[in-house]
């Protein structure tokens, strides 16, 4: 990132400041009652964006009668505050010269403290209570959302979380800490420790066709599914393969035929039938998948937002660790973006219907009198994972 420009508001009975153009505004709000702060961050490629998204930005301020923090209302002031090469703190996360993000040291050893004292409980020297165990786990997912760990590989960890959550009796009461509790945990507590600084990313997924090697529209129905691709060379090819047993229900099937699509088009195999032994239509590269299932394309966009990107649903977690985690199918081969188009216009469709449990995959050109839905008609909600999503305005 380039230089940036940090604001806190205190007001009262008054909506928070608005987004304005100009430059990039990261906004964490706390309401209570009539009490509103806003913490903001602006940043941009250049200190005349900057200064521009914090001229728009105060003016919305004050019409509002915002107070800031430290006089920062004076506008005279935003030359000198625009922050250039220097690390800069803000909100827990530290921004360094070279564009890149990381948690601040003191967060970090909040984090390092508190698994030395689950240890510590682990070895019966000491006792950690439900709140303990449950503040812990939170602080882990705040910080590793800073530094794009993706939550789909530390599935244990949330349904741990869940679980001591859901149980009986007070928050300060004690809580076992055994050798599974510490094995869930310890995979994101290490990644967590790491700190390892990322690049934050302003780019929203393209709604070009030119912008990827293939586009796979994707469906699922009750005896299997379908996809039609399209490549970047032209070539539009249509999949049918049935599941090995029947599904019951569309929050799994359509998760499943996503997976199943994204290693059809990686590596030519899909579960549904290991010996199709078909090409991969594009092994590396970019990839747009458009679905129908709206929690397929709602959570793999919010991917940092506690809504999506890791799911308690086996089947939603495990697309979202084929297509982001490092262990899964897409690891390391390219960019996959997910877009939502209505039940009624995907194509795929047709395909997924003449599916039955148990039938082979079968491959065939598309019929080439039909249109697929243009990318620029489908939706794409908020700024594609793994990179960590920054709004843009």
């Amino acid at each position: 990132m380039g230089p940036r420009l940090g604001y806190k508001t205190v007001g009262r009975g008054c909506e928070p400041a608005r987004k304005g153009r100009g430059g990039t505004v990261h906004n964490t709000r706390h309401t209570r009652g009539s009490h509103t702060q806003a913490s903001i961050i602006i940043g941009g490629n250049s200190h005349a964006s900057v200064k521009r998204g914090a001229l728009e930005f105060l003016k919305r301020v004050n019409e509002l009668g915002l107070t800031l923090n430290d006089d920062q209302n004076d506008v005279s002031r935003i030359d000198q505050d625009i922050v250039y090469d220097r690390p800069y703190t803000f909100l827990g996360e530290e921004y360094l010269p070279d564009g890149t993000v990381r948690n601040t040291e003191k967060n970090v050893s909040k984090a390092r403290e508190a698994w030395a004292l689950l240890l510590e409980a682990a070895a019966g020297r000491s006792e950690r209570t439900r709140r303990n165990l449950c503040s812990l786990i939170s602080l882990l997912v705040w910080l590793a959302a800073t530094i794009q760990i993706p939550l789909c590989e530390h599935f244990a960890v949330l349904r741990l979380y869940s679980a001591v959550a859901a149980r009986e009796g007070k928050w300060g009461a004690a809580t076992p800490v055994t050798a599974h509790t510490l094995a869930a945990i310890r995979p994101l507590v290490d990644a967590v420790l790491a700190n390892a600084a990322v690049k934050p990313s302003r780019q929203a997924a393209p709604a070009r066709e030119d912008a990827y090697d293939v586009i796979a529209f994707v469906d699922a129905a009750k005896g299997g599914f379908g996809v039609i691709a399209r490549t970047r060379d032209g070539r539009t090819l249509e999949y049918s393969c049935g599941w090995t047993a029947s599904v019951k229900f569309s929050a799994w099937a359509e998760p499943f035929a996503a997976a199943e699509a994204i290693r059809l088009i990686r590596t030519g195999v899909c579960r549904s039938d290991p010996n199709a032994g078909l090409s991969p239509l594009a092994p590396t590269g970019r990839i747009a998948i458009v679905t129908d299932h709206e929690a397929v394309s709602n959570g793999a966009q919010r991917w940092w937002s506690g809504c999506g990107g890791v799911s308690l649903a086996h089947p939603l977690n495990e697309l979202f660790r084929e297509m982001y985690g490092a262990s899964g199918v897409n690891a390391g081969r390219g960019q996959i973006d997910v877009f939502f188009v209505p039940g009624a216009r995907n194509p795929a469709d047709a395909p997924s219907r003449r599916a039955f449990p148990g039938s082979p995959m079968q491959q065939r050109a598309f019929d080439p009198d039909l249109t697929l839905p243009g990318l620029g008609t489908c939706v794409h909600h908020h700024p594609t994972p793994p990179a960590r999503p920054w709004w843009c305005v």
